[in-house]
């Protein structure tokens, strides 16, 4: 697909270039042309608020700013999240994964990497409660503005739709007419930090190497192919021995292209670490 035309200036063909580059570099991330031109746009009206003249480097002085980065980050990451999101990988981890890994150790440690805005990990959380599992959660993701709404916990009911209604009657306090707040005590069970995927630093559990699960869904779709494999190959090492990570059902392949294969627990699709 072709650059979309643009004549708003003669810096907007750098301009774009320059953020395209900036996208790849620095968050894996490929953009279409359109959503490239309309980010470029935002980018030049925070430029002007910011009195930044529109140049070749309109895009690095810009996004040098850590304010300015962080709402840019938030611009571009993916937010569509809800609790529960493929409630067949829940219940194998309720009722297959969490009692094999209890009987070898405990505390578990999990990681649920590109939690955004903090629905994943909060219901690993539930999960874990619901079954009297000791565990220690950490949730990462690359926006700060996300992680910083899920450490508030406030979320709105479509976010909440998949819930068994004992579920949300016991872990969610209805603060407005469409907003419901996790209990504290699944808060507190969640420890959120910033951590971009793509850089080569991987977190590692407290008191050891490896983490017993990972969880990393609909974030490597995505990536630039390549990076997307990469990263799946360091999740997949960051694993400790008997190790699962879980992908989205639509991210699968990144496994087979990566030359790891899967595992089938009951109707759901692992990958897991060699003993």
């Amino acid at each position: 697909m072709g650059r979309p035309k643009v004549i708003d200036s003669p810096y907007d063909e750098i301009g774009l270039r320059n953020l395209e580059d900036f996208l790849l570099k620095n968050y894996g991330l490929r953009v279409k042309p359109d959503e490239l031109l309309t980010l470029l746009k935002f980018i030049k009206e925070r430029a002007k608020l910011r009195g930044i003249p529109v140049g070749p480097d309109t895009v690095d002085n810009l996004l040098k700013i850590p304010e300015e980065r962080r709402r840019f980050v938030s611009l571009i990451t993916n937010k569509e999240s809800s609790f529960f999101r493929e409630p067949a990988q829940f219940k194998a981890l309720s009722d297959l994964i969490f009692p094999e890994l209890l009987k070898k150790r405990q505390p578990l440690f999990i990681w649920s990497a590109g939690c955004s805005t903090g629905e994943e990990p909060y219901t690993i959380a539930i999960v874990a409660k619901e079954t009297n599992t000791p565990v220690r959660i950490l949730g990462t993701d690359v926006d700060e503005l996300a992680l910083e709404r899920a450490k508030v916990g406030v979320y709105r009911s479509w976010a909440l739709r998949n819930l068994p209604t004992h579920i949300r009657n016991k872990y969610f306090v209805q603060v407005s007419e469409d907003e419901f707040q996790i209990s504290p005590e699944i808060r507190q069970m969640v420890n959120f930090k910033h951590h971009n995927l793509i850089s080569q630093f991987t977190p590692h559990p407290e008191i050891k190497l490896g983490w017993d699960i990972i969880f990393c869904r609909n974030v490597l779709i995505y990536f630039h192919t390549e990076i997307a494999i990469d990263v799946f190959r360091r999740l997949h090492s960051a694993l400790d021995k008997d190790g699962y990570l879980f992908l989205s059902s639509t991210e699968l392949f990144f496994g087979q292209l990566a030359g790891i294969p899967s595992e089938r627990l009951n109707n759901i699709f692992v990958f897991r670490k060699a003993k």
